[in-house]
């Protein structure tokens, strides 16, 4: 009697192994030319899964159970094809072929109602250059002007060795100070002078100036310039410093003078015939 149960017991467990054991769908998703499609998507509707192709338009299913299922495939630009399937005890491999769709768009018209608007914000602006021009009859104001000059790696490496030679020089005077220095007179370190040197071996690097300038104007073309401040590094020499008496950057003026930039004026984007 007990060999009977567990001959019963061991036909369900196989029957119920058989049951959930999984079958698989895979195949080759194609176009009409035999092109693989990839990203295409598979679905089984009863099932409610699904998967996409790969690169070469493969793809592959694990089914939990066999059966007749209706699988959907689509991809962007074919046309979607319901396919039916019929999964048994064994893998079933399955390639699909899909048909272009005739996509139809309607047809767009664009048509320009107007003429660019930038002309007429241009043309405004010319039509009102007196009235900008005339707007401020004088100021006063404070400018900080920067130039400076990128030096070649040849350049840099001339100036280089001459300030590690002035580094070395400066280093034996130290030193020969410090042999003779006094103790009783010793003063305080300072304890930004190592930062110092380190600045100012960099701006010995480069051609470079700096100002401070209070500029005060006049209508029409009154300039005075006040230098509060003015210090160079290097050699100022090619470095473009502004005088803007000299140099008006005055867009409202039908010409633009660059002194020291350009030998000639150049015409404003707001002039007269500029809209032309």
């Amino acid at each position: 009697m007990k060999r009977i149960l567990l001959t019963i017991s061991i036909i369900t467990f196989v029957g119920l192994f058989t049951q959930i054991i999984a079958q698989s769908v895979s195949g080759y998703v194609y176009n009409m030319d035999n092109q693989p499609i990839p990203y295409a998507n598979v679905y089984i509707r009863e099932l409610g899964s699904g998967t996409t192709t790969d690169d070469n338009g493969y793809y592959f299913m694990t089914l939990t159970t066999g059966g007749e299922f209706q699988m959907t495939i689509s991809s962007l630009g074919y046309q979607t094809l319901n396919q039916a399937i019929v999964v048994k005890d064994t893998d079933l491999k399955k390639t699909i072929f899909l048909k272009t769709a005739d996509l139809q768009l309607e047809e767009v018209t664009v048509r320009a109602s107007k003429r660019d608007p930038a002309y007429a914000i241009i043309q405004n602006a010319i039509d009102n250059k007196k009235k900008y021009l005339k707007a401020v009859d004088s100021y006063k104001t404070e400018i900080y002007v920067k130039a400076t000059e990128i030096i070649d790696r040849k350049e840099r490496k001339k100036r280089q060795k001459e300030i590690d030679a002035a580094k070395k020089a400066e280093e034996e005077v130290e030193k020969e100070k410090a042999d003779n220095f006094d103790v009783n007179s010793e003063q305080p370190n300072d304890p930004f002078a190592e930062q110092n040197k380190a600045n100012q071996k960099l701006l010995n690097t480069l051609n470079m100036l700096e100002m401070q300038v209070t500029l005060n104007y006049e209508y029409p073309k009154n300039y005075k310039e006040q230098r509060t401040a003015y210090k160079t590094y290097g050699d100022k020499n090619g470095l473009f410093v502004p005088k803007f008496g000299e140099t008006d950057f005055n867009f409202y003026r039908n010409m633009i003078r660059l002194t020291g930039i350009a030998e000639n004026s150049v015409i404003s984007p707001l002039s007269n015939t500029s809209i032309l």
